[in-house]
Parts: structure tokens; C-alpha cells; sequence
């Protein structure tokens, strides 16, 4: 019997931007799937202890007055949070989520910065995103969850996109559409891991053939190591001009003349030569 056809979990998060080690959950949701038709879903809202910049709510929707005023303290939605995921692993059930590194990392992130213990992945995780790029790698277009939940006929309208619930369940009904062929989940962990390198590998040399680099080079998956702190890039040292000093300004024209522009100085005819004779 296939994965897909016992219950499993589905997790998505909403956040305040797209750093994974310094911004912040404001909504996530866990859901439990059984099957094509069968969705419960569990949803938090974190209050904020910094401002949701703009650019994050036009996304969300989630303003900061309105996630401080109806939502609950982190630490409180992160012990359930990690509680739930915990017990699905424990019964067997796998984890889906789309682009996996993100949503785990920075889950993780915020246990560690509410002083609570670092995230365990327990179980296994399905991740949407990085199995269909290896069954479907040089499909062209956008890999986005609303694009590829289009491309195996699933509708996510434009204006549910981007909610963490909707999300967690579009991701539950990709992986359920393309996860057929992944019998063994602990096989299919290591082969994810392995295609989630090899996809960002070739994604790096195609972004250095076009002198770019990735922002995050990592590799690793289904959850990034903290990353250690940037360090300042060296300022390049300033290299002598080889080049001859610029002459002072009415050099070449004193040369012409015969005058040195190193002492250049008016010396006054001899005053003898200019004595009037006397008749």
C-alpha cells in the first residue's frame, strides 16, 4: 500500500519576508490529509514583535495591527506546531512540503530564537517541489506552487495563493498527484536529498555562465544548518596609478617657451639696461 493512501501531514507557513534566519512566521498551518477528499486543517497566527514590512503583507495579507491584536505568542504556536508534527512522524505519516528547506529552516530558526529546542526531523518529508522538477526537469515555465498545482490540473485561484492553508493543501494534492512512484519513504528521503543537490548545483552553473551567483548556495535538504555569520568582504587594496602625474596646469606652454616648470619664476631685465642716457 502506498504512502498515499494512509493519512499524512501537510505544512506550509506564511512569513515577514524570505530569510530563513532573520524573519519571522506569521501564519502556518498543519493539515492532515487522507486521501483526495479528506482535509483537516490546524492554522496559527503569531503575533509580531517587529513590523511586517509592506511588501510581505501584499503577499499575505497579514497586516502587523492584525496579527498582534487576533494572534497568539510564538512560543505557544510553536510547542503545538512541533508537538503535531512530532506525533504524525511517530504514527508513521510523512510530512509534505513544498520547498521543504524553507519552511523547515525557518520553523527551526524560530524554536531556536524563543529558547525552545531545535528542530528533529523525525519522520520523512515529501517535497512537491523537488520531485517534480526531477520527474519533469526541462518542462519550461514557472515552478511556482499555483504554476505546477496547474500544470497536474489543480486549482489554486490567485487570490487563495499565498494563504498557508490553501498552500499546505494544493502541496498535499501535488505530491499526492506525482508521488505514486515513491513507494519506500525511506528511499524516497535519500533520493531527494540527492536530486535537491544536483538541482541547485545546476542552477549555480547556470547562473555563473551568466556571471551571477546563487544568494543561497546551500545544498542541503530537507532542512538547513544555521548558517554562520557573514563576514564583511574585504575592501579590494588600492593600486598605485602607473600612470606619469598629470602636469601642472600652463606646463606645456612655459616648455614652448623655454621655461622650466619646475622653477618657474619672472626675473626682472637688468635695471642698467633701462637707464635713460643722459645727454
Amino acid at each position: 500500500m502506498s504512502w498515499r493512501d494512509r493519512p499524512f501531514l501537510a505544512f506550509d507557513t506564511e512569513t515577514s519576508g524570505v530569510s530563513t534566519e532573520t524573519d519571522r512566521i506569521v501564519t502556518a498551518c498543519l493539515g492532515l490529509a487522507g486521501g483526495p477528499q479528506r482535509w483537516s486543517p490546524r492554522n496559527w497566527l503569531f503575533t509580531q514583535a517587529q513590523p511586517i514590512p509592506d511588501e510581505a503583507t501584499a503577499v499575505h495579507h497579514i497586516t502587523t495591527d492584525f496579527a498582534n491584536e487576533y494572534g497568539t505568542d510564538p512560543a505557544h504556536n510553536l510547542r503545538e506546531i512541533v508537538d503535531d508534527l512530532y506525533r504524525g512522524w511517530a504514527a508513521g505519516m510523512p510530512v509534505v512540503i513544498y520547498n521543504a528547506p524553507f519552511d523547515l529552516t525557518i520553523l527551526d530558526r524560530e524554536l531556536t530564537r524563543h529558547g525552545l529546542d531545535p528542530l528533529d526531523i523525525r519522520g520523512p518529508v515529501i517535497d512537491p517541489l523537488v520531485l517534480d522538477k526531477a520527474t519533469d526537469p526541462y518542462r519550461k515555465g514557472s515552478r511556482k506552487l499555483v504554476d505546477v498545482a496547474r500544470h497536474y490540473g489543480i486549482t489554486l485561484d490567485d487570490a487563495d495563493a499565498h494563504g498557508a492553508e490553501a498552500d499546505a493543501l494544493t502541496a498535499a494534492r501535488v505530491a499526492w498527484k506525482i508521488g505514486a512512484g515513491f513507494l519506500d519513504l525511506d528511499y524516497a528521503m535519500e533520493y531527494q536529498a540527492q536530486q535537491y543537490r544536483a538541482q541547485r548545483e545546476s542552477f549555480a552553473r547556470y547562473l555563473a555562465k551568466q556571471g551571477k551567483t546563487l544568494d543561497d548556495p546551500s545544498t542541503e535538504w530537507p532542512i538547513r544548518t544555521l548558517s554562520p555569520p557573514r563576514r564583511p568582504r574585504p575592501r579590494p587594496e588600492r593600486k598605485h596609478d602607473a600612470r606619469p602625474h598629470p602636469r601642472p596646469r600652463g606646463a606645456r606652454r612655459r616648455r614652448h617657451l623655454g621655461l622650466s616648470h619646475h622653477r618657474h619664476q619672472t626675473r626682472h631685465p637688468h635695471p642698467r639696461r633701462h637707464e635713460t642716457h643722459r645727454q
